[in-house]
């Protein structure tokens, strides 16, 4: 295995029922199906989770592959009955996926950590 691709963590915490991410380093395909497997494990484990917080804050550079990759893992994890929130996603993205065109639509984005909790939270 590539020495890379061992040296890939991620990132999570437990916090008022929410499974919290920080997705960090380079994003690649090795990264994104170890994260929805660390995904997958947390969610069978854990019945009383009642959702996954994406942070961003970490990440720079965003292109519309890794941009379809987590939100049809979001997708995936809303069809389960989790909610799904991203957070952190700078200035810099946001204009790039806007200047792409990407489809942002079905994906709940949330400023902080505290507004992403209450969206969760909430009915």
């Amino acid at each position: 295995m590539n020495k890379a691709v061992e040296e890939q963590v991620v990132f999570g915490s437990f916090i008022s029922n929410c499974y919290v991410l920080n997705i960090q380093g380079e994003i690649d395909d090795d990264y994104l199906s170890k994260l929805y497997n660390d995904i997958i494990n947390t969610v069978t484990h854990h019945v009383d989770l009642k959702g996954i917080i994406l942070d961003f804050s970490n990440i720079c550079v965003f292109d519309t592959y890794i941009f379809e990759s987590f939100k049809k893992m979001s997708k995936t994890i809303s069809l389960m009955g989790i909610k799904v929130v991203w957070l952190g996603l700078k200035p810099g993205v946001v204009s790039a996926l806007v200047d792409l065109n990407a489809e942002v639509d079905d994906i709940c984005i949330a400023v902080n950590l505290q507004y992403g909790l209450k969206l969760i939270h909430s009915k």
